[in-house]
């Protein structure tokens, strides 16, 4: 693979490995909009698609989230009112 990974990139796939590992929800900061999704990452990088598999809260079924769209990854909060 001839691309280069930035150093966000590389935090970013540090996270997402740690988040899945541990089975912990996580709140991800997607780009170009400033949105969020929130869920559980269910597989590591997929290299030759730069994506990780991810299922929202509420949704049983993977979804692809691209390492160029990720921002950032924090811990999941359940949201108290």
């Amino acid at each position: 693979m001839g691309m280069e990974l930035t150093e966000n990139e590389l935090k970013i796939i540090e996270k997402a490995d740690f988040y899945k590992t541990n089975e912990i929800k996580s709140h991800v900061f997607v780009v170009p909009k400033p949105k969020f999704k929130n869920g559980l990452f269910v597989s590591k990088l997929i290299e030759n698609g730069n994506y990780f598999w991810f299922i929202e809260n509420k949704s049983s079924i993977p979804i692809r989230l691209f390492l160029h769209e990720i921002y950032d990854i924090e811990d999941y909060q359940e949201m108290e009112r």
